[in-house]
């Protein structure tokens, strides 16, 4: 099974070598939440996900940034929703093969 948002969430967190509480603190983030959150017990709020990427230093170009936004939208059901597109399904191989990630993050900004 794969890793879940949250235990990837814990993941960076730890890597950054940041307590829970001072992670919160710096951030003005409510622990209670961020916990729930790393535990699996609620889904990160959508309006949050760049907010708590940014807390944890990823940046934008970085194959974490990548996969910490996608942990997300999979939690919230858009990865499936967009994979059930048999078309983009066919397609998907070439274009990430043809793609830089940073090519990748500007395309979704403008799309």
């Amino acid at each position: 099974m794969p890793e879940s948002f949250g235990s990837y969430f814990k993941k960076c967190r730890i890597a950054k070598k940041i307590t829970l509480r001072s992670f919160c603190k710096q951030n003005n983030f409510n622990p209670v939440d961020i916990s729930r959150i790393e535990r699996g017990m609620i889904p990160p709020p959508k309006n949050k996900i760049i907010e708590y990427a940014v807390a944890l230093g990823l940046q934008p170009e970085q194959n974490e940034w990548l996969e910490f936004i996608g942990r997300a939208s999979a939690e919230f059901g858009d990865i499936p929703r967009i994979l059930s597109d048999e078309e983009i399904v066919k397609k998907l191989p070439i274009f990430l093969k043809t793609n830089k990630p940073s090519d990748l993050i500007e395309k979704i900004r403008r799309a």
